[in-house]
């Protein structure tokens, strides 16, 4: 296996020494790096509502930056600035054109990436979306959680689309696109903040295999009782 070791911070600030010029850059720059994100968002009809300019510049640095693993190689990756995982999957996609499988345990996944792979799925640019979310949703933000589940009872015969709830705190994701198997795990949700984060991005299809069996023996198990499995 080839291993790279990358230290990220998509940081895209620039050392001026006119704070007004350097600001005034800024600015204009970050007005560009919106108005291409939400062209690019235009082309999936992706809804952009409930999308904040903070996240599209989060979004941009990715899309821009991050150059995806190929087969067989890993990527480590150590950031301090904010980077949402939902940027990955946007770059996987834009990368591959369609998603086959989308896999995704994790404890936080917020109300604007939800949205955006349900507009995904429901165009056919995810074949499949597995989610694997926390139970303590139920607790965290009841309103959210009946959403989910109400939502889940009316796509589940349209798509190809599951949902279970589970007492966790893993947070693996699972992308399959063609002969790509990628697999990426850390500290990271998917939401944003600014606490220092590292992510294990690799192509592996070992990997993604025992993952994807591992988590799928779980999500199935209907003996289970600590499991909700909706759909």
């Amino acid at each position: 296996m080839i291993e790279n070791i990358f230290d990220v911070t998509f940081d895209d600030l620039h050392d001026f020494n006119d704070f007004k010029e350097s600001t005034q850059l800024k600015n204009d720059t970050s007005e560009k790096d919106i108005k291409k994100v939400k062209i690019f968002l235009d082309k999936w009809d992706i809804r952009k509502e409930k999308i904040k300019d903070a996240t599209y510049l989060i979004l941009n640095n990715v899309l821009t930056d991050l150059i995806l693993p190929l087969p067989g190689e890993q990527l480590r990756i150590r950031t301090q600035q904010q980077i949402n995982l939902f940027s990955i999957i946007l770059k996987i996609l834009e990368t591959h054109k369609k998603i086959d499988e989308l896999t995704i345990v994790t404890y936080t996944l917020n109300k604007v990436v939800y949205s955006v792979l349900i507009d995904l799925l429901k165009k056919n640019h995810i074949g499949r979306l597995n989610l694997f979310l926390a139970s303590a949703y139920i607790f965290r933000d009841k309103e959210y959680y009946e959403k989910l589940k109400n939502e889940a009872a009316e796509f589940k015969d349209k798509y190809d689309y599951h949902l279970v709830f589970a007492w966790l705190h893993l947070k693996i994701s699972l992308v399959k696109c063609g002969g790509n198997f990628y697999q990426f795990e850390g500290s990271m949700n998917y939401s944003s903040n600014n606490m220092a984060e590292q992510i294990l991005f690799e192509n592996n299809k070992i990997t993604y295999d025992h993952d994807y069996n591992f988590i799928s023996k779980i999500i199935t198990n209907h003996t289970n009782k600590a499991l909700e499995i909706i759909c």
